[in-house]
């Protein structure tokens, strides 16, 4: 029996976290947007790092989050896994397969069984712009990095 875990898909991606800091970290939950490249920028902001200018960061410093509960601003999460590439912003997820393309609304459908991309084509087709965008971009930093 062959086990296939969908890493673009919700289940696949969408784990809980906990935050622990004694006097700083008030209890409580949100349902904010964070991804691993998150970590650094926001440790770095912790511990009172001042990066340089010059150092492009892929991911967002949540520390107000943690320490004010302040939401994040609303950004673009991309991430692809063996041919599956997806972009989210908010509550949109479009999800690109090797012969088809989705657009979910995970507020109204966490569960991913709604394709609303004929819905939504302006929609999709921004999202669709994003994603070819920051392929390009990563593609590019593959090619001049290694």
């Amino acid at each position: 029996m062959r086990l296939h875990i969908f890493h673009t898909r919700e289940g696949g991606h969408r784990v809980p976290a906990m935050a622990y800091w004694k006097g700083r970290i008030e209890p409580g939950t949100s349902d904010e947007l964070l991804i691993g490249m998150d970590l650094f920028p926001t440790f770095a902001a912790l511990v009172g790092g001042n990066l340089p200018d010059s150092i492009e960061l892929d991911g967002a410093d949540f520390s107000s989050l943690l320490l004010e509960n302040e939401s994040l601003e609303e950004r673009p999460v991309y991430w692809r896994f063996r041919g599956e590439r997806t972009v989210r912003i908010g509550p949109w997820k479009l999800l690109v397969l090797k012969d088809s393309t989705y657009l979910f609304n995970l507020l109204d459908d966490p569960s991913e069984k709604v394709n609303t991309i004929q819905r939504y084509p302006d929609l999709s087709d921004s999202l669709k712009q994003l994603l070819q965008a920051w392929e390009e971009d990563m593609d590019t930093f593959k090619l001049n990095t290694f």
